[in-house]
């Protein structure tokens, strides 16, 4: 979730910062932007091998998902001017 008020407080955070999911299971990850007072970009930074890019440009108001299924660690960027968020998504595979 993106909070409302993130892209007017240096001292929001978006929730959670470090997700697990489970290939086949739980694996398409959905962003919620809360925040109305500006556009977000959610890209990813780096993604297992095989695994494909995403560059999400969000606006408030609205959900976007991206179906994960590659096993691994995913990093990615929440990014507005001037400010720059992380988090990573943990892909497993079902046991």
């Amino acid at each position: 979730m993106i909070p409302p008020g993130l892209g007017l407080s240096s001292n929001s955070r978006f929730e959670p910062g470090t997700l697990t999911v489970v290939i086949g299971i739980n694996s398409t990850v959905g962003w919620n932007d809360e925040d109305t007072t500006v556009s977000h970009l959610v890209a990813s930074v780096s993604v297992p091998p095989g695994a494909v890019n995403w560059d999400l440009n969000m606006t408030g108001g609205h959900s976007y998902c991206v179906p994960l299924s590659v096993a691994g660690t995913y990093s990615y960027e929440i990014a507005f001017a001037p400010e720059t968020y992380s988090g990573i998504i943990i892909a497993k595979t079902a046991s």
